[in-house]
């Protein structure tokens, strides 16, 4: 009995100190290593965590108007009783209005066209309208301090609130007042991938700028996995999507007057890997920038491929 005490004092000891840098739910899990003269035992419990997603398109459907089905099934895997009298009954998940929920928390909306200006116009919730990307700005009620989080969204309804991210504030295009963004390049692309049953692995994109020879275009980089047999039927469809999608760019292309067509560059598959390294810049949390207001990803890739 005495030593079966002593091994739980110095196990609890070990405990208390942390063991070490690792948390004590790591340093017991059924692969840990043994900690000092202690062998954890193979038929131990092993924990597991355990995640709820709820897909909120769902509770949006039609008919699905006050739907509580995630709701009801969290509770009733936390064992949360039901409790008649609201102002007394116990609460696991709730829904809750937007403006209530972060309490202190104000959230300003900044239109595309001014992004880049110097003293940006905002918006508040209530002036918002739908189908305009605005860059969400986070601050205070008090006004003390303000985010510019680096999301670009649009509202989709006002009554509720619902938003769609459309991508970050440095990925868009808007060199000619065309205010191209990534969701109207992924769309466009898409459009013109399955016209021309092509599958796209990576790609990059920036102004070309007036000069005496040329007008201004979007040069776009594009490395295929299955490239398309003819790439002037690809950058026609592909162009044409872009108009559907983006009145100012049909603005801006018509007659060729501002902007010209596109010009499709075809890159060897590997070649944004490969720049990506050189740049020291693999691994998940980089990616490739796909719109980009300015040439310098551009002129880079070219450069290192004109050097190969």
């Amino acid at each position: 009995m005495e030593g079966s005490r002593r091994s739980f004092l110095k196990l609890a000891g070990v405990c208390a100190l942390g063991l070490g840098v690792k948390p004590a739910v790591n340093a017991f899990s059924a692969d840990a290593p043994a900690v000092g003269p202690f062998s954890l035992n193979p038929g131990a419990l092993v924990g597991k965590q355990w995640a709820m997603v709820v897909d909120m398109k769902k509770c949006w459907e039609k008919g699905k108007e006050g739907c509580k089905d995630c709701l009801l099934a969290c509770h009733k895997v936390h064992n949360v009783p039901e409790i008649g009298n609201i102002k007394e009954e116990i609460k696991w998940i709730w829904p809750e209005q937007y403006d209530h929920a972060f309490a202190g928390q104000e959230n300003e909306f900044i239109p595309a066209d001014q992004i880049a200006q110097e003293n940006p116009k905002t918006v508040l919730l209530d002036e918002v309208k739908t189908d305009i990307n605005y860059a969400l700005v986070i601050s205070t009620n008090a006004g003390l301090w303000r985010y510019l989080i680096g999301d670009t969204i649009t509202f989709t309804s006002l009554n509720p609130y619902r938003i769609k991210i459309t991508g970050r504030t440095k990925n868009f295009i808007n060199a000619f007042g065309e205010e191209l963004i990534v969701d109207n390049a992924e769309k466009a692309l898409a459009i013109a991938c399955e016209r021309c049953h092509t599958i796209i692995a990576e790609y990059t994109a920036a102004p070309v700028y007036f000069d005496n020879e040329t007008k201004g275009a979007h040069e776009w980089l594009i490395e295929f996995e299955i490239p398309p047999s003819d790439t002037g039927y690809f950058t026609n469809i592909f162009d044409n999507a872009l108009k559907s999608l983006n009145s100012d760019y049909e603005a801006k292309r018509y007659h060729n007057m501002i902007l010209g067509e596109p010009v499709i560059r075809i890159l060897p598959k590997g070649t944004f890997y490969t720049w990506l390294k050189l740049k020291g810049k693999l691994g998940g949390q980089y990616k490739v920038p796909r719109l980009s207001n300015e040439r310098k990803y551009v002129e880079e890739i070219m450069g290192m491929r004109n050097e190969q």
